[in-house]
């Protein structure tokens, strides 16, 4: 039995630091970890913006696959399951920058299908070929590193419910209840937003398609 993830960056915690250093310059580093991680796990959570790949290289009479997500990534969830039958995982060449493989296509019940501990069982007749398979993850709750994806795509998002978070903290010298309660307003409605461009790859709007003269 093979399962190969993605490679996944992660960048530190202490590089997430710069707005929110500006803002309460005199707050501990351990404040900012604990509220940076609990922000990116609502984040993850609530708009499964995290997305991992992993193939599986299905064996002959092994039916069953519990999947996990190394370097201390929860999964929240399996998004999708798709079968290349007629490939081998050990020919395919996951890259940091991950392009959908060709030759995959979306797989029924009849086929494959997860339960809720992750795991992922195939009928007797498809025990063969390839899997690849989307995780939604979010970090854990003791993580000291955040995924790469969260500074380049979310870091504004991050820092607005990391701030409310830190600004509803009662009986503070810096709680502001009625901004820190906007801020996370913002925040959901953030999620909200993000979740379905993560879902749909930005593709939303109308599409103009030109054709050409009819003979």
């Amino acid at each position: 039995m093979q399962i190969i993830y993605e490679p996944f960056q992660n960048r530190p915690l202490s590089e997430f630091y710069d707005e929110l250093r500006f803002e309460f310059p005199d707050l501990p580093s351990q404040l900012f970890d604990h509220y940076l991680v609990r922000t990116a796990r609502t984040m993850a959570m609530q708009g499964n913006l995290i997305r991992r790949h992993a193939f599986i290289e299905a064996k002959h009479g092994i039916n069953n696959y519990r999947l996990g997500s190394p370097d201390g990534m929860e999964v929240c969830g399996i998004m999708s399951i798709r079968h290349n039958p007629a490939c081998s995982c050990s020919s395919i060449e996951v890259r940091r920058s991950f392009v959908e493989p060709e030759g995959f296509f979306p797989c029924h019940r009849d086929i494959a299908w997860h339960d809720d501990s992750n795991e992922i069982h195939l009928h007797s007749q498809y025990c063969y070929g390839t899997y690849h398979i989307t995780l939604s993850v979010t970090p854990s709750y003791d993580a000291c590193e955040l995924p790469e994806r969260f500074f380049t795509h979310y870091l504004q998002t991050l820092n607005m419910g990391t701030k409310a978070s830190l600004l509803l903290i009662s009986g503070r010298p810096w709680t502001n209840l009625s901004l820190g309660q906007a801020y996370y307003n913002e925040f959901l409605d953030r999620i909200k937003r993000e979740a379905v461009d993560t879902a749909t790859h930005k593709m939303r709007g109308s599409v103009k398609i030109q054709f050409g003269r009819v003979l």
